[in-house]
């Protein structure tokens, strides 16, 4: 027999019923947004816009490994309840149900939260016709504060960084928050900052930019900028072995 495990947030207690059905109705609710390695769908509930992900199922060894961790959804919950109390913006949480069977492996997870409209900063940093100064340092030191809160988005890539228009200054949120890691105190290392900078550009005049910018918002020796260009450096050639190694072995097999 399949047994739910559901969480709503304070306050968010009128969306109970709504999760309790996701498991059976989730095909059927509200439309989609994306459709991929997981499903995101857009709905309404009791007045309110919000968004319900579904993550993929676990597989093989995966499955089995994964029967004694947390889940992305629950993972996804208690780091947006915890990004919020440190004031750093992500869609506001409001539940996540698990189901798992009888030996108790996940057969499926779902996270709801706020709906948003803003957009992924995508190629703000990498197209040189989008280049905005203001944006850059706006985001630069965006991911400082981040980084002083303690906070690292292990997937901090161009489209999980959202962005907003507010006046005449740029407000940045959060999004795919399943991976990250707390530093108590927001003592960061040196090496692990750096290396997190890494992931959402190739090494562009703009990234550049950026990575000044962050140095100083983050009150970083400027003589830190030439490590933060071999660390790039490095990353991106790791990247780009494990991308044709993946692909060698796709075409081996297909």
């Amino acid at each position: 027999m399949a047994r739910m495990r559901i969480e709503t947030a304070p306050g968010a207690e009128w969306i109970g019923e709504y999760v309790a059905g996701l498991h059976d109705g989730f095909d059927r609710c509200g439309s989609i947004l994306f459709d991929g390695r997981n499903t995101i769908r857009e709905d309404v509930v009791a007045g309110r816009r919000i968004t319900v992900k579904r993550f993929r199922k676990d597989k093989g060894l995966k499955k089995l490994i994964n029967r004694f961790r947390k889940g992305k959804a629950v993972k996804s919950f208690r780091n947006a309840l915890r990004l919020a109390a440190l004031g750093v913006d992500t869609p506001e949480p409001l539940a996540y149900m698990e189901v798992r069977d009888a030996m108790g492996f996940r057969k499926a997870q779902y996270y709801v939260c706020a709906y948003t409209v803003e957009e992924a900063i995508e190629d703000w940093v990498t197209d040189p016709e989008r280049f905005d100064a203001l944006f850059m340092t706006s985001l630069a030191k965006f991911v400082a504060d981040l980084h002083g809160k303690g906070v690292i988005h292990k997937d901090l890539n161009n489209t999980n960084i959202r962005w907003r228009r507010e006046g005449h200054a740029y407000r940045f949120s959060l999004i795919d928050i399943n991976r990250m890691r707390f530093y108590d105190g927001g003592k960061l290392p040196t090496d692990v900052r750096l290396r997190n900078l890494t992931h959402f550009s190739g090494l562009t005049e703009g990234f550049r930019y950026f990575v000044q910018a962050y140095l100083r918002a983050a009150g970083m020796p400027e003589g830190l900028y030439g490590e933060s260009m071999r660390i790039k450096r490095h990353v991106d050639a790791a990247y780009g072995r494990k991308k044709r190694f993946t692909n060698a072995v796709k075409q081996l097999f297909s």
